[in-house]
């Protein structure tokens, strides 16, 4: 068995019906096992960073990182029947059809050791990693709003073959089989998918007992001046001064000092000279 394909063989050991259907949709797994039933898929062409199997009339295509980031000639724009009928053929192949197994192989009843790797892999990822796939604004996002979850009651781990991290608010499940963080299937098509992933991440590290670090530094000299003065030049209020700066990062809190500074503002100019502000000087006869 090429090394291309044990990864993908142990990846797709961790799929099971309802990590499929958040691939794609029920739907498209019920087509796509009915396909199954008329036709098989081959592998056509295989080296040691991708596999292409074809079905259906249509060329799909493996590397690394597994289903989540396959490949169709099909024009369906995200998952479809063909990636997942080669999916669950890929999956489903014996380790005498895809070469000599290695000693000790997982096979799909060793759950435990299915799942322990995943674990594992969601721990490793470092801030710098997550960073790169929700950008700087989207890492300081999903790390507040894991700061302010109740870990008790907001978040459920779940999975037998495969991590699943549930949000209760907003009602979000991810799903973990192997590979990068893209590679986390929600349940649900939302904006900005990456924060939240990203966010999963984060809350699955804080409920295994490991510290969210990696939050983008601020120096000394700005955390300084950001307490002082605001940024239209008024002295900040004396709760912004105080602030730390994880709460001078957050938008709300430059919202709040940048109202309470017009606020100041305002009432630091003379009677009158808000509404004279862009009115014309009236012409006295001569």
């Amino acid at each position: 068995m090429s090394s291309l394909r044990e990864i993908l063989h142990l990846q797709l050991a961790r799929f099971d019906d309802d990590a499929f259907a958040a691939l794609a949709n029920r739907g498209l797994l019920r087509r796509a096992r009915k396909d199954l039933e008329k036709e098989t898929p081959e592998i056509v062409e295989e080296s040691s960073t991708r596999i292409v199997m074809r079905f259906g009339g249509q060329r799909i295509e493996f590397d690394s990182r597994g289903p989540a980031a396959a490949r169709c000639t099909c024009p369906a724009r995200f998952g479809c029947q063909h990636i997942l009928a080669a999916a669950i053929a890929l999956g489903s192949m014996a380790p005498e059809a895809t070469g000599n197994a290695p000693a000790g192989a997982i096979t799909t009843t060793d759950h435990q050791e299915l799942r322990q790797p995943l674990i594992q892999a969601l721990l490793d990822l470092r801030p710098q990693t997550l960073r790169e796939h929700s950008g700087k604004a989207g890492y300081r996002w999903a790390w507040q709003f894991v700061q302010d979850l109740d870990i008790e009651n907001d978040l459920t781990l779940a999975g037998e073959r495969n991590v699943v991290i549930t949000f209760r608010h907003p009602p979000l499940s991810f799903r973990y089989m192997g590979g990068s963080v893209d590679a986390l299937l929600s349940n649900a098509d939302i904006k900005q998918i990456a924060k939240y992933r990203v966010a999963a991440v984060l809350a699955f590290q804080r409920a295994s007992g490991q510290a969210c670090t990696g939050r983008t530094r601020i120096s000394r000299r700005a955390l300084r001046a950001a307490r002082s003065t605001s940024s239209c030049g008024v002295p900040a209020c004396p709760r912004m001064r105080n602030a730390g700066a994880g709460a001078l990062l957050e938008r709300d809190s430059r919202a709040l000092c940048h109202s309470r500074c017009l606020g100041a503002r305002r009432t630091a100019l003379p009677a009158g000279a808000s509404v004279a502000k862009n009115r014309r000087p009236r012409r006295h006869a001569a």
